[in-house]
This record gives structure tokens, C-alpha cells and sequence, in this order.
């Protein structure tokens, strides 16, 4: 029995094993307190799973888009302030443009939601001390800054409060998954030991017998097996180079012993006993060759165009 690791088949799958457990009951002697556990891990599950959805769509449906509208907000009144401002206090960063809140040498919008705040912040102060600076047409007064900036400092942490909290709630939602996922599992321990590992009655469960999912996994483990054989090791190409010119320089060995062999008159009992040795290298080569994924036909010492006597044999061993 696997119990499902993806949360959302989690609850299905509880009920099913705790109603059949609870079925077993009429028939078989278990413990009903574990099945009665069992239910309330359950019910706690989803619960608190339904706790977190709630707070994801609370977080997509709302805190998001307030965000999104007060930093759109933002961004569009900086752009015309720093038009304005730039009209006073000139079109490169000075020192006077610390005051009005760009106090890292540049103009540029700032990237962060909390930057574009203290930004927005610092220039509807800087309007409202210079009220005369202030072009209502553009919507740039240090009223209307001073209010986005509150509207968008409260989106962010809005957003970053109901994340802590949907961190707790995950939190628990987790903890309760374990719980019953550990209950489960004390299910199956009791019923194992009044049913065998083939009864039928394992299906009231809504699983398969122990014996049933053991074939399954036997029947799987095989098929990879042969499926690894048919596809064959996988061998680098450089690897399978070197066997060749490996086994090509034992070819050129073998062949020089041969000749060697065949016109020599003066220990000639020794001269073949060194071309048998070098063609049965030649055929472990080979054989080692083919285990890599080579394509060479194997080849005996006799095909080779080399006799070998009884009398020679007996040198070579």
C-alpha cells in the first residue's frame, strides 16, 4: 500500500481506506479506536487544507490587486513629480535632489515597492514645504503623494502580514497531512495481521493485497531489466576507439608471429607457440571489443589461417 504523497489525492484516498476499515469491523477483530482516529486526522486534514485555500484566494483575489493598483499609482505620480522637480532643482541628481528622496546619485524609479514608498514619501514632504512648486493639473501635490505613498506602504504589509499568517497556516495543514498519513499506516499494521497477504478482502480497503502489488512491482522491475538489456550498455565513443586500436595493434602482432611461424625452421615449435599466444590475446581483444558495443566477427586461432597440433597445445599450456 502507497499512501499518495500529492495532498490533493490524499483525502480521497484516506476515505476510502477508513470506511473500508470501518466495514471490516463487522467481520474481523480490530481495534475501532484506530479507525475512530483515523477519521479524526482525516476530518483535521481537510479542515486546515480548506483553511489554506481560503487564505491563497483571500491573497489572489484581493491583497494582490490592491497591491498591483497602489503600486500603479505610485509609479505614475513619481514619473510626473520627478518631471516637476527636475524643472526646479535641474535635470541631473545633486545634492538638492537628496531631499526630495533620490539619495543614491541617480533619478532612476526605484526598484523595490518599498523604495517607490519612501520615495513618493519623501517627495509630497518636499511639496508640501514648497507648496508653490506644486502643479495640480498633473495631480503633483504633496497631499496626493503623501496619501499614495500611505496606500501603497499599507498594500505591502498587508500582503507581508497575511504571509506570515499563511505560513502558519501551511504549517499546520502539513503537520496534519503527516498525522494522517501516520494514522493510515496504523490501519494497515492492524490489518495485516488478521489478513493475509492474498485475501480478497484487502480490496474493501480500496488497495491491492500485498501479494497482488508485490507481482506488480516484480512484473515492473522485469520489464525495466529487459528493457535495459535490449537497448545495451551505453559505451563513450572514445572508450570504444581505444578497444579498436587496441585490438588492431594485437591483429598486427598476431599476423607478424604467423608469418614468423610459418617460414621459420630453427625452433619452429616455439616460433608457433608465440602465434598461438598472440592470436588468443587477438580473441580476447575481440570479445572484450564486442562487450563494448564493437562490431568485429570472432575469430578462432584456426580460422586465423594457424593449425594447432596436439603436440603444439601441449607447448602452449
Amino acid at each position: 500500500m502507497e499512501i499518495p504523497e500529492d495532498r490533493t489525492k490524499l483525502p480521497g484516498f484516506a476515505r476510502a481506506f477508513i470506511e473500508g476499515y470501518l466495514a471490516l469491523l463487522m467481520t474481523l477483530d480490530l481495534p475501532k479506536s484506530a479507525g475512530e482516529l483515523a477519521e479524526t486526522a482525516l476530518t483535521s486534514f481537510v479542515r486546515k487544507d480548506a483553511a489554506v485555500d481560503g487564505s491563497s484566494a483571500i491573497l489572489v483575489r484581493e491583497l494582490q490587486p490592491a497591491l498591483q493598483e497602489a503600486d500603479r499609482m505610485a509609479e505614475q505620480r513619481i514619473a510626473a513629480g520627478k518631471k516637476v522637480l527636475q524643472l526646479k532643482l535641474g535635470e541631473r541628481w545633486t545634492l538638492a535632489h537628496k531631499e526630495a528622496g533620490y539619495s543614491h546619485g541617480t533619478l532612476e524609479m526605484p526598484k523595490s515597492l518599498k523604495g517607490r514608498a519612501r520615495l513618493l514619501n519623501k517627495m509630497g514632504e518636499l511639496l508640501i514645504k514648497n507648496a508653490h512648486w506644486e502643479n495640480k493639473d498633473l495631480e503633483v501635490t504633496g497631499a496626493l503623494f503623501l496619501a499614495s505613498a500611505e496606500a501603497l506602504s499599507k498594500a505591502v504589509a498587508a500582503v507581508e502580514a497575511h504571509g506570515v499568517v499563511h505560513k502558519g497556516l501551511v504549517k499546520e495543514r502539513d503537520d496534519a497531512a503527516r498525522q494522517l498519513r501516520h494514522r493510515l499506516r496504523t490501519l494497515k499494521s492492524e490489518v495485516s495481521q488478521v489478513l493475509s497477504k492474498d485475501d480478497l478482502r484487502w480490496g474493501t480497503l480500496g488497495v491491492e493485497s500485498p501479494a497482488e502489488a508485490r507481482a506488480k512491482r516484480g512484473a515492473r522491475a522485469q520489464q525495466k531489466k529487459l528493457a535495459a538489456e535490449a537497448n545495451g550498455p551505453k559505451v563513450p565513443a572514445e572508450k570504444l576507439e581505444a578497444a579498436h586500436r587496441t585490438l588492431e595493434a594485437a591483429r598486427i602482432k598476431f599476423e607478424k608471429a604467423r608469418a614468423l611461424a610459418e617460414r621459420s625452421e630453427i625452433a619452429a615449435s616455439a616460433a608457433k607457440k608465440r602465434a598461438v599466444t598472440a592470436g588468443d590475446a587477438v580473441a580476447r581483444l575481440e570479445a572484450a571489443y564486442l562487450a563494448l558495443g564493437g562490431v568485429v566477427p570472432l575469430t578462432s586461432n584456426e580460422t586465423r589461417g594457424l593449425s594447432v597440433t596436439s603436440e603444439d597445445s601441449a607447448l602452449v599450456a
